[in-house]
């Protein structure tokens, strides 16, 4: 009878620490968070002129540039990007959230087009939103930009970036706090003027043409690609998040 006794005791116990257990596990998933919202992303070009300096120094780094240098002025632009990542601390925990993939995106279009995540309520600090780009063996390349270089002599070519590497453009972002009545966008800029950051107009002049057109490539021109590749992840800005009311 005793033994008995003390099984029910024993399971009866048992139970109760599961159910607190559980309890437990439930109220740490959701945290004090009342719901959650959307947050949308998107990346958009801007600063799509740059003076070049006129040659480049021994240390490959550009001298000041003067007032007949050469000009890269990027007019269009295609970006394929694999997705956007959202990085913060939350509450002292680190938080991390990634949308799916945008194909075929124009970064010269007036109103950017955006992917969102779903995000939970809170105070979100220590933000940094990266957006990913992916090599590809396919045609669907990360980044293809096309625009025109203008001599030092005023001659305008034709002038094309296609960038096929991983990469990732970092933006550093303010604070923002997440509620369960708007949903936010925010827009990562892209510098494109940071992209030809060492790269001299003298290096462009004696660049290989493909017929007539600057083509800088893994394949074409690889010195100056090389110098975009290495630049690319430093060219991204932060404009803000907006906060809008939901529909």
């Amino acid at each position: 009878m005793k033994t008995n006794l003390w099984r029910t005791g024993l399971a009866i116990a048992m139970a109760a620490l599961l159910f607190g257990a559980c309890k437990k596990d439930n109220n740490s998933a959701n945290g004090s968070s009342s719901g959650s919202a959307k947050m949308s992303f998107g990346l958009q070009a801007d600063n799509a002129s740059a003076v070049l300096a006129n040659n480049e120094t021994s240390e490959a780094l550009v001298t000041q540039a003067s007032s007949g240098a050469g000009s890269v002025t990027w007019t269009s632009g295609t970006a394929n990007i694999s997705g956007f990542n959202f990085e913060a601390k939350r509450r002292g925990l680190e938080v991390e959230i990634r949308s799916r993939s945008m194909a075929s995106i124009d970064i010269f279009a007036p109103v950017p087009t955006m992917v969102s995540s779903v995000i939970d309520t809170g105070l979100y600090r220590e933000i940094e939103i990266r957006v990913m780009l992916s090599k590809t063996s396919g045609s669907t390349i990360p980044l293809t930009l096309k625009g025109t270089f203008t001599t030092s002599g005023g001659a305008a070519v034709p002038i094309e970036l296609d960038f096929n590497d991983d990469a990732t453009i970092k933006a550093e972002a303010d604070n923002v706090t997440v509620d369960n009545t708007t949903d936010i966008t925010t827009i990562v800029s892209m510098h494109l003027n940071k992209l030809l950051d060492h790269v001299s107009a003298s290096g462009l002049e004696a660049a290989t043409r493909t017929s007539g057109t600057i083509v800088i490539s893994s394949s074409s021109n690889t010195s100056i690609y090389n110098k975009i590749r290495d630049n690319i992840g430093n060219c991204g800005g932060f404009r803000g998040f907006n906060h809008r009311d939901r529909d």
